[in-house]
């Protein structure tokens, strides 16, 4: 069986034992994580996984808000060039069949809209699409304890192009 996980790793160096421990343990074609803490010319490897990168903003010296993709070198992809303001990465991968798979973190702090999700990333990936993140938004719909609006701008999006979510 093949997999994609999601991580918000709060810096890969930092964590990289534990992600190593998670690559080790399954079978995992993709790896979509957030927050890796990298700088633009500062990559991670992992044996047998191609990295595509995207780096964050700085912040009080250090880089935050970055994504980056894990992709098993067996199987074939590209990476998809995005022109977003957002922080986001994607490849066009294909396992057994060809799918889009989009890294995206969204900081508590940053100023986006609906728009800038379906215009600034969704309509520039070819479907079907896996769009993976932390996406700071919460809502009862996808398992939260409580809803906000950024919550609300993700679900009336979902609705309106016909997506599910799963939070775990």
């Amino acid at each position: 069986m093949t997999s994609v996980m999601q991580c918000n790793t709060r810096g890969v160096q930092a964590n990289r034992e534990e992600l190593q421990l998670l690559i080790s343990n399954f079978n995992l074609a993709v790896i979509c994580l957030q927050e890796t803490l990298l700088r633009d010319n500062n990559s991670v490897g992992f044996r047998d996984y191609f990295v595509y990168h995207c780096p964050g903003v700085k912040k009080n010296g250090m880089f935050c808000g970055d994504v980056a993709l894990l992709i098993k070198n067996i199987f074939a992809h590209k990476c998809i060039e995005l022109n977003t303001s957002l922080q986001a990465v994607a490849a066009r991968i294909t396992c057994f069949k060809s799918i889009t798979v989009c890294s995206v973190h969204l900081p508590p702090t940053s100023k986006w809209t609906k728009n800038d999700l379906q215009e600034d990333l969704i309509n520039q990936v070819p479907p079907p699409i896996v769009l993976l993140g932390d996406f700071n938004a919460h809502s009862n719909e996808w398992g939260c304890s409580k809803n906000d609006s950024k919550g609300k701008m993700i679900s009336d999006l979902m609705v309106q192009r016909n997506l599910s979510a799963t939070y775990l």
